[in-house]
Order: C-alpha cells, then sequence, then structure tokens
C-alpha cells in the first residue's frame, strides 16, 4: 500500500487514491492520529479494496455485521463455570541466553513456537461484537449484565406527536404534525400547537409541596433515604446502623434504604413513601453532591439521573425539598480502610442536613399570581400572531408599532420610555419587519450599565434569560409568531413554579441604597425602590440566578446567598460540633 500525501487522497468511502490502483490507509488518509483498532479496521478494509480492484469489482466499501452468537441459559452458564479452569498463563517468549549476546547485533526476542502462537491467538474475543464471553457478567458486581434479556415492544398512549425524523411515515390524524429536523423556530410552533389543541396551559402557576398534601396540610415532617449504591457505600458505611439510629431523631418519621437511589424504581419507591408518609421534606444520602438544579464538572451520570428522576432539573414537576448528601466519595471512598470513620462522618452529615433543612421554609407556595405583562414591539406581522396566540392560553398582551426612545432592563422588568409616557412590561416580545429595524432595537435595548440586550447574532436562548423573544426577519411571520408565543408562555410557567435555592437576599437593617447590585447584575434582576424609612435594594428571587456577583460586591455586606440562613448556618455547627 502506497502513503502519498493528502492531496493525492480521494474522500469518499474509497481506499484507492487519485492514482488508478495506488491505494492508502491510516494517519495519512484520514488527517488525524487515531486509535489501534481504526487502524486494524483501516488494513482491513485496504485490502477488501485492493481485492475488489483486481477482480473488477466495486470500490465501494460495505460495512459487514458478523453472525450473531447465540447461547442458550446452560450454555452461557456453563460458560461462566469454566472461565477459571479454562484461563492459562501468557506464553513466555523465548529469549537469547545472556552470553549469547556478547559482541553481536542478534535479537534478544525470539519468535513463538507454532503450538504456542495458536494458543496466544486463541485469546482473541473478535473485539466489537459481543462474543459471548461472559467476562461483563463475572465482573459486573450489581448485575446490571442480563444476556438472556429478550427484546419486547411496548404501545405507548399519546395525546399528540412531533416528528422531527424524515424517514418516519405519518398518518393523516389531526394530532400527528412534522417539523424540519433543523429548525427551532418550527418546533416551538408544533409545541404551541400542540398547547392549543389540547387545550394545555403551560403558563398556570404551579407549587412546589409534597405531592399528597395540600398546602395547609404540608407539615416539617422529614424522610431519610439510604443509598447502598449496589454495595459502593453500605459495604463501607453501616447504613442499616445508621437508618435505625435516624429513626429516633427528632424531626424525622422515616427512614429507608435503598440500593440504588439513581433508579427509577428508587425514584417511584420514595415518591410512594412520601404520599403514604405525608412527608413534607426529604434527606437523601447517596452521591449527589448538591441540591442545586445545576450540572458542574464532577456531576456523574448517575448523580444527574437521580436528581432528574426526581422533577429537581424540571419546574414542570411538583417535588417536596431534598437535601442531597454524598456519602460515597465524601464517607466511603475517603474512609475505605476505615468503616467506622466513614459512618461517623456519614452520621455527621446527615444530622447537619437535617439540622439545616428542619430550618427550610415547606408548604408556602413559591410563586406570585401577579400576571406577567407582556409587550409586544415591532412593525412585522409576527407580533399580531403572537399576540393572538397568547390571548389563547389566557395571557394578555399589549401590542405597539411605534419603536420607543429608550428600554431599560431594572428590577427584573422593563421600562420603556416614550416622548410622554412611561411603561412597565415583565416580557418583551421584538418583531422587526427587517434587520434595520431589529439594528435599532439594539441600540435601545440596554441594561443599566450600558450594553445592549441583544446580541449580534439573533441567539433566542440568551435573550430569553432575560425575558425577550426576538423573531427573525427571515422567517414565516405564521411561524415565528407561534414559536414566540410558545416560548413567552414556557417562561412564565418555569418563572411562576419556583424560586432559585441559591438566590441573593437583602437584608434591609444593612442596605444603604447605594445601587451596587444594580450596576453589577448581569440580568437586570436587582432594583432600588422608596419606602419611608429609606430607600433599599431588592432582588426577586423567582428571577435570581445565584451567580453571587451582588453578594460578592455588596460594599455593605446587605446581601447574601439563600442558600444557608444564620439560623441555618448555627444549627448546623450545633450539630456538627455535638
Amino acid at each position: 500500500i502506497a502513503v502519498l500525501s493528502p492531496q493525492g487522497i480521494k474522500t469518499d468511502n474509497q481506499m484507492m487514491t487519485t492514482m488508478e490502483g495506488v491505494f492508502t490507509a491510516g494517519d495519512v488518509r484520514r488527517g488525524t492520529t487515531f486509535f489501534v483498532v481504526d487502524a486494524v479496521g483501516e488494513g482491513h478494509h485496504a485490502a477488501q479494496c485492493i481485492d475488489n480492484f483486481l477482480e473488477g469489482k466495486s470500490l465501494e466499501i460495505q460495512p459487514r455485521r458478523p453472525p450473531e452468537v447465540i447461547l442458550s441459559q446452560e450454555e452461557m452458564q456453563t460458560r461462566i463455570d469454566h472461565r477459571e479452569e479454562l484461563r492459562i498463563n501468557r506464553a513466555l517468549v523465548p529469549r537469547l541466553p545472556v552470553s549469547d549476546r556478547e559482541n553481536n547485533f542478534n535479537e534478544v526476542d525470539l519468535t513463538l513456537g507454532e503450538e504456542a502462537a495458536l494458543q496466544e491467538a486463541g485469546r482473541c474475543l473478535i473485539c466489537g461484537p459481543c462474543s459471548e464471553c461472559m467476562a461483563c457478567v463475572e465482573v459486573c458486581e450489581p448485575g446490571a449484565v442480563i444476556h438472556n434479556q429478550t427484546g419486547s415492544k411496548a404501545v405507548l398512549d399519546f395525546d399528540a406527536v412531533i416528528i422531527a425524523d424524515d424517514s418516519m411515515t405519518m398518518s393523516d390524524d389531526l394530532n400527528i404534525s412534522r417539523i424540519p429536523t433543523d429548525d427551532l423556530n418550527a418546533g416551538s410552533a408544533a409545541a404551541f400547537q400542540v398547547m392549543s389543541n389540547l387545550k394545555v396551559i403551560p403558563a398556570k402557576p404551579l407549587q412546589i409541596i409534597s405531592p399528597a398534601a395540600s398546602p395547609e396540610k404540608v407539615t416539617d415532617r422529614i424522610g431519610l433515604f439510604l443509598c447502598q449504591c449496589g454495595g459502593e457505600i453500605s459495604e463501607i458505611v453501616d447504613t442499616r446502623s445508621l437508618a435505625e439510629e435516624a429513626a429516633g431523631w427528632s424531626g424525622i418519621v422515616h427512614t429507608q434504604e435503598l440500593p440504588f437511589s439513581c433508579s427509577e424504581e428508587a425514584a417511584d419507591e420514595m415518591r410512594g413513601i412520601i404520599q403514604e408518609q405525608n412527608l413534607g421534606k426529604m434527606i437523601l444520602a447517596a452521591c449527589t453532591c448538591c441540591s442545586l438544579d445545576q450540572v458542574c464538572f464532577s456531576c456523574t451520570y448517575q448523580r444527574l439521573r437521580c436528581k432528574e428522576n426526581l422533577g429537581v432539573f424540571s419546574s414542570l414537576e411538583t417535588i417536596t425539598p431534598i437535601e442531597f448528601l454524598n456519602i460515597r466519595e465524601q464517607c466511603a471512598w475517603v474512609h475505605m480502610d476505615n468503616p467506622e470513620k466513614a459512618t461517623a462522618t456519614a452520621k455527621s452529615l446527615i444530622k447537619t442536613a437535617l439540622a439545616r433543612l428542619r430550618f427550610t421554609e415547606s408548604g408556602e407556595p413559591l410563586i406570585s399570581l401577579d400576571p406577567k405583562r407582556v409587550l409586544i414591539l415591532g412593525n412585522s406581522p409576527a407580533g399580531q400572531v403572537c399576540s393572538s396566540s397568547l390571548n389563547q392560553l389566557g395571557i394578555s398582551a399589549e401590542i405597539t408599532e411605534d419603536i420607543p426612545s429608550k428600554i431599560l432592563r431594572v428590577g427584573g422588568h422593563f421600562q420603556i420610555n416614550n416622548e410622554i409616557s412611561e411603561v412597565r412590561a415583565d416580557l418583551l416580545v421584538i418583531t422587526p419587519a427587517d434587520e434595520e429595524e431589529l439594528g435599532k432595537f439594539r441600540d435601545i435595548l440596554k441594561m443599566p450599565d450600558g450594553r445592549s440586550l441583544l446580541p449580534l447574532e439573533n441567539n433566542q436562548t440568551n435573550s430569553l434569560d432575560f425575558g425577550v423573544i426576538v423573531t427573525a426577519p427571515e422567517v414565516d411571520a405564521g411561524i415565528s409568531g407561534l414559536a414566540a408565543a410558545a416560548r413567552i408562555a414556557a417562561w412564565i410557567s418555569r418563572i411562576n413554579s419556583w424560586a432559585a435555592s441559591s438566590a441573593a437576599e437583602v437584608d434591609k437593617s444593612r442596605c444603604r441604597g447605594c445601587g451596587t447590585c444594580v450596576e453589577v447584575c448581569g440580568f437586570g434582576i436587582a432594583e432600588l425602590y422608596e419606602e419611608a424609612s429609606g430607600r433599599y435594594s431588592r432582588i426577586d428571587p423567582k428571577l435570581c440566578l445565584g451567580c453571587g456577583i451582588c453578594a460578592a460586591l455588596c460594599p455593605s455586606g446587605a446581601i447574601t446567598s439563600k442558600s444557608a440562613s444564620d439560623m441555618q448556618l448555627e444549627e448546623m455547627l450545633g450539630a456538627i460540633l455535638s
């Protein structure tokens, strides 16, 4: 095989270069260094291409699947039972004696004999497709690998279907709609049509309370759940004794061990216990690091799945306040050689979480019933479509074609200044007729520090964080108007349903109304308001993202993170020291 420069290499699936009869494989063909298994595959493909070329066949590489290995349950168990006795040591490569290595350049490592070479070659498991060697069954401690599992079909019952796959067929059902795979506006518009047809109003405020209780019945009854993590935790930390001891602690009315808290079955079990025991709060001692609805570099798949199953990442779920603890890395793994120390550390963490949770508000709706005011600006017909669509969902929207002289984002809302009046709005829908009009809105829509709220690119995701929807002038007005209405409805639902657990909180006794928080808040959430006793700062917990910049730069120390109050900190320290 000739290796040529990249200029002479074809970029299709053929291995032959632009020179007939000259083939290439490896890094130079792919343009990058890759893994050994890829190199082996390249060699196989090149050999196949050469063979096809010599026989006058097509040079296109046709992928082939190896035959499926099907074993009975008895055959699989026999393989597992015989794995130990079938293991043999590697054949030793014969080497030249030391006395024969002097004053020459003879090879020191010799070749294997035919019998030993065949024995070593027999170790190949044909990596890629499963060869039913049963090694995974042997090493998987939780027993998650099931070789005799058979496929099954499930019939799912949905009220509406949105198809974003060109290869799928669709019927004439009115509740089935097709959208392009790469069109975000069409996706949002289809979502709105589904909401309208099914009479779904996502803007209806939700309450974060126990699923089994009404706001009047929510209590401070706390449940403790301890994850065994398939032995990763329970083999070091004595979860059984912790569950028995914690059952007698003040505030805890139920304790439960779970084999894997990140499984869907465990989430269903916890929900059932919350309903049966009428729990108002819960502690989950597992591997999850924090109680925030965020993802960072230390989040594993299990941690994300655990939070997702419990509805932490979705404001459309109704969940009870949860305090997450990491007793795997912070207890079991740190004190792997000292189970007593690991158990004692886990006990201290649980007591600290209990002290913090006892002073966490629960049972009070974290919502504001005040309707959000939506203002639609611009001369595109998409504004009329958006306004009528929002009215269908029970959301009132005011529309104006006049471009104001200034729009300022402050206090989580917008101040629109015209020559004769000032208007306030919670959400803005910008519907420019063309790029020139969009440029005008970029010039007038500002933060208190003077920067524009609209980026040069029409990035819907970033602008939506501020409660701004911008329709693209080049998109069909009907689609962009429906898409804007769907996003506004989703924004109202998200804002009305919860308050950020790490939202900043202002202590009025320390605040001196200097306005520093208003200047530094990157999302225009902080604002100053007047009272008879003076001027103070105010931060809406439903809008605050908890970045902590205002708390860090407040000159009087009046702003703190709501992650832990002073009383909670005192109780947590007391629990640690007791």
